[in-house]
């Protein structure tokens, strides 16, 4: 027959055991969330607004305001601009893209506007415009 004292250490044993065994797990599934940050920065940096003009038959965005749900920074943002005709029998089609490396940082969990003067993404036209922006890769900060 156990004593009272055997009893309590048991108890305090399976207790310590189970929260050891949940902490392991939390700890495991938060890294595997931060290979995933470092693997795949499209799934957490999102570009919510921006701008875009040509000037000189160069493509400039700007304005970018752009959310990283990550948290671990990010560097060298790597996007694709889509361009979209103005030309009337092909008005909205897209017609072409650039792409470019943004050479700014994301701190973790922020939301901020970069490139409020503009950066030049490549060659553009006056007859297209900007049609969409999505975010390629970046290089994980860690």
């Amino acid at each position: 027959m156990m004593t009272k004292n055997k009893l309590k250490l048991t108890c305090s044993l399976v207790i310590l055991s189970s929260i050891f065994i949940l902490l392991s797990g939390e700890v495991s599934s938060r890294e595997a969330n931060i290979e995933d940050m470092k693997k795949n920065p499209q799934r957490y940096i999102e570009i919510e607004n921006w701008g875009f003009y040509v000037a000189a038959r160069v493509a400039i965005v700007h304005h970018l305001k752009i959310k990283n749900n990550a948290s671990i920074a990010y560097k060298d943002i790597k996007i694709k601009v889509n361009y979209g005709s103005t030309n009337p029998s092909t008005y909205g089609n897209t017609v072409s893209f650039e792409q470019a490396v943004l050479k700014i940082t994301l701190p973790p969990d922020s939301t901020g506007e970069y490139l409020k003067s503009g950066y030049p993404i490549g060659a553009g036209s006056v007859n297209m415009t900007g049609k969409s922006i999505e975010v390629l890769s970046a290089v994980p900060l860690f």
